[in-house]
């Protein structure tokens, strides 16, 4: 009716969750279900069903005797997407002791505690970066795709090992000092960035929608357009939401900027 897009599919996940979720009930300690349930809640971006997903997931660490390392990374990533970060962060930490991947450990430890603010994750994040892990490199890519331009993107798929960290280290703080922050703030406000848009801004739909009066379209599938905005350019000093008869929901941000 909006126009905003189909949902085709999403019903069939929804109740493929539902029914992991009955499994989970009869049987806590049942991995495999709590672990697809973790990626298809996870999928979904639906706030409320992930929160009560998230507590299954919960409930099965508690009911293993020793949790494999996949159950404690799908653990942590729902925690994180439900808002628990501080737990996330002992998942994950409790992942790197089991001996699981550590590019990807390292890199999910990075995430939660730069999203905390905390500068305890620069040195996690630059140390993952350097291991040339192909599951962490692709996912170091996507977190730098919102804001990096395309040739930056094509640089970063040459470098290999400490170049890879070196580089990532140069990008960030140049834009530490063009916006004049102190070093690592930047990175930090990044991963805060993308947790706020994804939890406030997520892509519930299937497939987006453009109409021949969208100049920008950012064919982003995690976050709608709001959501790209804000990690690029951060909370607006303005934000207006008017309502217009026979208008498609939409909104007006404005920036306040030093330069003008």
């Amino acid at each position: 009716r909006l126009r905003l897009g189909s949902r085709v599919g999403l019903g069939a996940l929804e109740r493929a969750g539902d029914n992991y979720q009955r499994a989970l009930a009869l049987d806590p300690a049942y991995v495999p279900a709590a672990l697809a349930l973790a990626e298809v809640e996870l999928s979904l971006l639906d706030s409320t069903r992930l929160r009560r997903a998230r507590d299954a997931v919960r409930r099965t660490v508690g009911s293993v005797s020793s949790a494999p390392g996949h159950l404690l990374l799908a653990w942590g990533r729902m925690e994180r997407a439900a808002g628990s970060l501080r737990v996330a962060a002992t998942a994950f930490e409790r992942y790197l002791a089991t001996g699981g991947s550590r590019a990807l450990g390292l890199l999910e430890v990075a995430r939660t505690r730069l999203a905390l603010g905390q500068s305890v994750g620069d040195a996690p994040y630059y140390e993952g970066a350097a291991l040339d892990d192909p599951e962490a490199v692709p996912q170091y890519r996507a977190d730098l795709e919102v804001v990096a331009p395309d040739s930056i993107l094509r640089e970063f798929d040459t470098m290999r090992g400490q170049r890879r960290a070196a580089f990532l280290h140069r990008f960030w703080t140049d834009r530490d000092h063009y916006e004049l922050r102190p070093e690592g703030e930047r990175l930090r406000e990044h991963y805060r960035r993308l947790l706020f848009a994804r939890a406030h801004f997520p892509l519930t739909i299937s497939r987006r929608f453009y109409g021949p009066q969208d100049a920008f379209r950012s064919g982003n599938a995690e976050v709608d357009d709001r959501g790209v905005i804000y990690i690029r350019q951060g909370t607006p000093a303005q934000r207006i939401r008017p309502f217009v008869f026979r208008a498609m929901p939409n909104e007006s941000w404005r920036y306040e900027r030093p330069e003008g």
